[in-house]
């Protein structure tokens, strides 16, 4: 994994805690105001219903208060708890059930703003055991569903997608078509949590039929949201900015600032995914701006977390550790425990580029307590990377490559072939339901295709060059670049690094294996015979460079190492976790990168040429290689090589 990968996969962590957050208040603010009465938050309605309270009758008064509460969602929770308490005190007073319910409602919602949510769920259940007796089911609903929002802001998974499929069960009895879309959009979001993308994209597909059915522009633009985010998730950038572009049309259709505020971070962040470094910044301080009116902390912990991520990517560090310390302290007092982990992994990695490697572990160490206790699993799997580079910079090389199992055997079981397998399959089913009402068959039809080129490059990527990244002295390679395409210019001469340092690795690997098999003699006989394939693969390949002959097949290879292919294949698998495939264009991209390093063989050559020098029987193999490789195109590695 190259450092744009490393900073984008802990990136898209973030991304996916700061857009679920955003969604996760959308929806709790959404559903509350969509309760039996409708109440602007202006002030000319809250005007005039203060000056209502002067004349109205004292067996109004009790609803009037509450009515006033509700009217200041969501931005002034010290009022909502103003006047949901008077409320409460008089409903009490006058035995009035009903009012003493929506008081505690409102309290609650005061203290969820307040982030204080072991206190909300207190009221809510007390909410919830007036409105049983009262048999107020809508309400009870809309309870279940708040409650199911503040577990997922715990990070409580299960205990959310229960209370959301409690609240989506009464909503489909009452056949209220918004509610239910709320609630189906909720368990999406739970299930791309649980990393199941499937099952969150179909939620979120029927989720924005149903609000395309109502007309429900709010809705609808909650929909696109959460689409755009799987398709983030997928690496499928232009899709999802796509989506987010449309939210954000209709927010400023419908002047919501705070969802206008949340919709400009979502593109910031794909722009600083595209590396487009300066209209990211100016997304994001355009929502800043925005939130800092409306005092979102929420919102400005995430912006201060990625605004400091383009300084750190620019090599502004003391800016970038003022910004993350800054996110830290906010979700620290808000009890933000997913935002957390996130923070002290960022500062963890910028200490490891400062060279301060003792204080990035203290912080790596706090974030994989956090995201385990959480069971985040692109957390753990950023934490378990950010190990691994500190302890390769050490030189603790046999520390470094037990955490880099650990982050390959967790990448693996989230990022699977499977998973995009359903994730096209899905997305194949909703867009031809969508063809056969609208007629644009070859438009998504080009969408799906995308996709799945997209995820699949996504994931051989972070294979491939997972492993090189433990060899990396992040800090020294920094320093040397200034020109304008920082990012290209990293990779590429971070692949030639690495070419440099991978004979350490196998000779540390080596030297494990000689340890180990000085301490058990048995299976002397299996291990001798594999010992004596791989040496003499090592000849042919290294040294004789056969891979460079493109008609070479794993049978072929099988033959000159004296064994059958089913056994060659299982040393592969076993010793280096690849197919055939997949361990030969190894060695034919690292061969192309030589070619690129010689100055002289890169002016004379073309790059078709030296794909087919490399062994690439195809130029389109030779570009699909070398990118899931090392992250750049052949071409852009080309004119980006550094000559030392």
């Amino acid at each position: 994994m190259n450092l744009n990968h490393k900073k984008k996969a802990c990136l898209a962590g973030r991304q996916a805690l700061a857009i679920t957050i955003q969604k996760i208040t959308f929806i709790f603010i959404l559903t509350i105001i969509c309760s039996a009465y409708l109440y602007a938050a202006s002030t000319h309605k809250t005007d005039s219903l203060e000056n209502l309270l002067k004349t109205v009758n004292k067996n109004e008064k009790a609803k009037l208060l509450n009515e006033l509460a509700k009217a200041y969602f969501p931005n002034y929770p010290n009022k909502i708890m103003e006047y949901a308490k008077s409320a409460l005190l008089l409903a009490k007073k006058q035995n009035n059930r009903k009012e003493e319910a929506f008081a505690l409602k409102y309290i609650g919602t005061a203290l969820f703003f307040q982030s204080k949510y072991e206190e909300a769920l207190e009221y809510y259940n007390n909410s919830i055991h007036i409105f049983n007796k009262l048999d107020n089911k809508p309400e009870i609903a809309k309870l279940f569903n708040n409650i199911g929002v503040i577990y997922n802001v715990l990070g409580n998974y299960e205990d959310a997608l229960e209370y959301y499929q409690k609240s989506l069960k009464i909503k489909e009895e009452s056949k209220d078509k918004k509610e239910i879309s709320n609630s189906l959009n909720n368990i999406g979001v739970i299930y791309k949590e649980l990393n199941n993308y499937e099952k969150a994209l179909e939620y979120h597909q029927k989720s924005l039929k149903i609000n395309e059915e109502i007309k429900d522009e709010k809705g609808i633009a909650n929909s696109l949201i959460n689409i755009g985010i799987i398709y983030q998730e997928l690496d499928n950038y232009e899709d999802a900015l796509s989506y987010f572009q449309k939210s954000l049309k209709i927010y400023e259709e419908i002047n919501n600032k705070r969802e206008v505020a949340s919709s400009l971070n979502n593109i910031g962040v794909i722009y600083l995914e595209l590396d487009n470094y300066k209209d990211a910044l100016e997304y994001f301080q355009k929502s800043l701006k925005i939130n800092e009116k409306i005092n979102n902390k929420r919102e400005i912990a995430k912006l201060f977390n990625n605004i400091g991520s383009i300084y750190n990517v620019l090599g502004n560090y003391e800016d970038a550790m003022e910004y993350y310390q800054k996110s830290l302290k906010i979700k620290e007092e808000s009890k933000d425990k997913k935002g957390i982990a996130c923070s002290l992994n960022n500062i963890g990695d910028l200490y490891n580029k400062l060279g301060n490697f003792n204080e990035a572990l203290t912080y790596f160490d706090k974030s994989l307590k956090i995201s385990e206790s959480l069971n985040i699993k692109y957390f753990m799997i950023s934490n378990y990377l950010s190990f691994s580079e500190s302890y390769s910079a050490m030189g603790n090389y046999k520390k470094a490559f037990e955490y880099h199992k650990q982050y390959t055997a967790l990448k693996d079981s989230v990022f699977s072939l499977e998973t995009q397998k359903q994730i096209a399959e899905m997305k194949t089913r909703y867009e031809t339901e969508k063809l056969e009402k609208q007629n644009l068959t070859l438009k998504y039809e080009n969408e799906i295709q995308q996709a799945k080129i997209n995820h699949h490059k996504k994931i051989h990527i972070i294979y491939i060059t997972g492993l090189f990244l433990t060899l990396i002295a992040i800090t020294t390679i920094l320093a040397q670049y200034r020109k304008k395409n920082i990012a290209n210019m990293f990779l590429v001469n971070k692949n030639m690094n690495l070419l440099t340092k991978e004979q350490e690795l196998k000779k540390i690997k080596k030297e494990l294996q000689n340890s180990s098999q000085d301490k058990d003699s048995q299976n002397i006989i299996s291990e001798t015979e594999k010992e004596r394939i791989i040496n003499k693969m090592a000849k042919l390949l290294d040294t004789d460079k056969i891979f460079k002959k493109f008609e070479l097949t794993c049978d072929k290879l099988a033959k000159r190492l004296s064994t059958n292919r089913n056994y060659f294949a299982q040393i592969l698998k076993d010793e280096y976790g690849k197919n055939y495939n997949d361990f030969i264009n190894e060695y034919r991209v690292k061969e192309a990168m030589l070619l690129f390093s010689d100055s002289q063989k890169n002016e004379k050559f073309s790059v078709e040429a030296i794909g087919k020098e490399a062994g690439f029987k195809t130029t389109s193999s030779f570009y699909l290689a070398f990118k899931k490789y090392t992250g750049v195109t052949p071409s852009s590695f080309r004119n980006n090589i550094y000559y030392k």
